[in-house]
């Protein structure tokens, strides 16, 4: 999110004073006037009061448009990169353009590369600690199952040696010293 703008929205601002950041519009395509409105009239104001960004969006593909403005007070198209349209002024904000139509569950989105660092990001923290706490238990079971078997190897080694002592002994003639 930007922090930046020089004149927040109030809590009980009617109208904004300042420029948006981006301007999103849903194209109104009943009529041929509507369709200019958006694409043309709109478009220019926005550009000349200075908005960073314009999307026009549209059930149909080919009607929808992603714009940012030049140094010169133009817009120009944002052209996807690998389909995934990327704001210039937003930090963060992106998207395919092909999940406008397809509208992927948020659940879908929230591990997609494209959307996971702003959709449901509290789901995906508790998923993370979910990890890590399953982690620390493989690590504490690994820990117990090492002691458990280093245990038994301490007591196998300790009666092979007892063993080997009590052999020794009767080699000595040493044997049981109660059966003298």
């Amino acid at each position: 999110m930007r922090n930046d703008n020089h004149q927040p929205l109030l809590p009980f601002d009617c109208a904004y004073h300042g420029i948006y950041d981006l301007c999103i519009e849903a194209l109104s395509d009943q009529k041929a006037r509507d369709i200019e409105r958006d694409r043309v009239t709109k478009k220019a104001e926005y550009a000349a009061g200075g908005v960073p960004e314009y999307y026009i969006l549209h059930q149909d593909p080919d009607h929808q448009a992603f714009y940012t403005r030049t140094e010169a007070g133009l817009f120009v198209p944002i052209e996807p990169e690998d389909g995934v349209i990327r704001s210039r002024i937003v930090p963060g904000f992106q998207f395919r353009q092909a999940d406008l139509c397809t509208r992927p569950s948020a659940e879908a989105m929230h591990t997609d590369s494209v959307y996971a660092d702003f959709v449901l990001p509290s789901l995906r923290e508790a998923e993370q600690r979910a990890e890590q706490a399953e982690a620390a238990r493989d690590e504490a079971n690994a820990a117990r199952v090492e002691a458990e078997v280093t245990a038994r190897r301490e007591a196998d080694a300790r009666r092979r040696l007892e063993r080997e002592l009590e052999a020794m002994r009767r080699q000595r003639g040493e044997g049981d010293p109660g059966t003298d």
